[in-house]
């Protein structure tokens, strides 16, 4: 009897052993089939969201459309068509405008404050790819133009050095330029924009010197003055079919923008939520990068001068035409590592389209060649530059439009010069003023009228 109960107790732990054994089993499979379908969801989502920015891509698709309207204005400047080309950007007399071609009417105006300066007021402006989205630059006085703040003073000697150059120099104090050979980052907090200079924890005043891992600081008050503010401001319309109002935002506080300053390029890459600027002072060029964390950087060295900036949407690299003293070259950054794109002087940057960069070889105001290069998320890899087509092009304007297909449209002095898979056609367009659409896939037509400009938007 005690045989045959001991036989049954470990029959009974034989089965629990089996069934743990099986449950065990069981819960390991099911794991490893569940992260299986973890692994192929996160996947299946990884493609989706890289179709979906490849869609959210601009110039993916060319929008050629046919508009005809009068402008209230009879000399506007400065004109850029909206992706959709049913909206108008312009300049007239000071005052920037956007004007909707379907509904022929002026939809959004921002003028000068009163009592700014002649050079104040909207400075320049883009369209965003994708959307009907502009951001536009503003500049006013400054109601208290002078600041007082305390900065410290370090008695030791210091540093800086440049990741290209292993001979570290002494450092210098950075002015609105970034004369300090270095690109400098300030914070764009604040109320009235002066940023340049940060303030000091030390109280002023301070009779009793700081020290700070041995080295003694020196409390100094110094008073900073920027008569002029700069603002950036985003500009979102409806469709154009719509009547809704536009929505305007002041989004930021640009700070060391020099007053009087004239931004003549902008480049902008989606990519990396960067904003590029090419600032005119005087006879200096100042290259600013403006990130989404609203900082300021100054990108240019202290001994060159940048001519012609791009940016690629793709990777956010930033491709800029600079100098120094005589010799020319085309620079790539990204992030912080410059890479040399060419050292040849007769070449130029038409632009970036869709992964592309886009050089032209100029020859007396004449296109002679044209050569590009794919953009690349290697730092590290050299970039290639390859020839895709060799003619005669005048090339005086600079007006260029790039789509994705690799369509190059030229345009100067009435003629389309349209280049594609490395044929070269042309067309002939009448007006007495005329633009292209960044894409190449329109031209917008000016004829001054006396009380107005008539507009006609025609594919190219």
């Amino acid at each position: 009897m005690r045989k045959r109960n001991d036989q049954n107790n470990q029959n009974e732990s034989e089965v629990k052993r089996t069934n743990r054994s099986k449950f065990l089993r069981t819960i390991g499979v099911w794991t490893l089939v569940s992260l299986l379908l973890q692994l192929g969801f996160y996947f299946a989502l990884n493609q989706a969201v890289a179709k979906m920015m490849m869609a959210a891509s601009p110039n993916l698709k060319a929008i050629a459309a046919t508009y005809e309207g009068i402008l209230p204005d009879t000399r506007p400047e400065n004109i850029q068509v909206s992706y959709a080309k049913d909206y108008l950007a312009y300049m007239s007399n000071g005052t920037f405008k956007v004007f909707n071609v379907k509904q022929n009417k002026v939809v959004f105006s921002k003028s000068r404050e009163a009592g700014s300066d002649a050079e104040m007021g909207v400075l320049n402006y883009q369209w965003l790819p994708d959307r009907n989205t502009l951001i536009y630059f503003f500049a006013k006085k400054n109601p208290n133009p002078y600041k007082t703040v305390t900065e410290t003073e370090s008695t030791a000697s210091k540093t800086t050095q440049n990741p290209e150059d292993p001979n570290p120099k002494p450092a210098a104090s950075k002015d609105s330029n970034g004369a300090n050979g270095s690109a400098g980052t300030t914070s764009t907090s604040g109320t009235n924009g002066s940023a340049a200079a940060k303030e000091s924890a030390a109280p002023k005043n301070s009779a009793v010197d700081k020290e700070t891992n041995g080295t003694t600081e020196k409390p100094k008050e110094i008073t900073i003055y920027q008569p002029q503010l700069t603002e950036l401001h985003s500009l979102e319309l409806p469709n154009s079919s719509e009547d809704t109002k536009p929505d305007e935002r002041q989004n930021m506080m640009i700070s060391d923008f020099p007053a009087g300053g004239k931004i003549t390029r902008v480049a902008s890459s989606t990519y990396t939520n960067m904003i590029y600027l090419l600032v005119q002072s005087g006879a200096s060029m100042k290259l600013m990068q403006i990130d989404i964390m609203q900082d300021v950087t100054v990108l240019q060295r202290a001994d060159e001068t940048v001519m012609n900036i791009t940016a690629s949407d793709r990777n956010g690299t930033l491709y800029f035409e600079s100098k120094t003293g005589t010799a020319k070259q085309i620079l790539a950054l990204d992030s912080t590592k410059r890479k040399t794109v060419s050292a040849f002087s007769n070449y130029t940057i038409l632009g970036d389209c869709a992964g592309t960069l886009y050089i032209g070889e100029m020859k007396n105001n004449k296109l002679v060649k044209i050569l590009t290069a794919k953009d690349s998320s290697e730092k590290d890899r050299p970039i290639e530059l390859f020839p895709i087509w060799q003619g005669d092009i005048p090339f005086s304007k600079g007006q260029v439009g790039l789509d994705s297909r690799g369509k190059i449209t030229i345009f100067e002095n009435n003629t389309a010069y349209i280049i594609m898979n490395g044929e070269l056609n042309t067309k002939a367009v009448t007006g007495q003023e005329n633009y292209i659409s960044h894409d190449g896939a329109v031209f917008i037509q000016l004829t001054h009228q006396t009380n107005g400009t008539k507009v006609n938007i025609k594919p190219v």
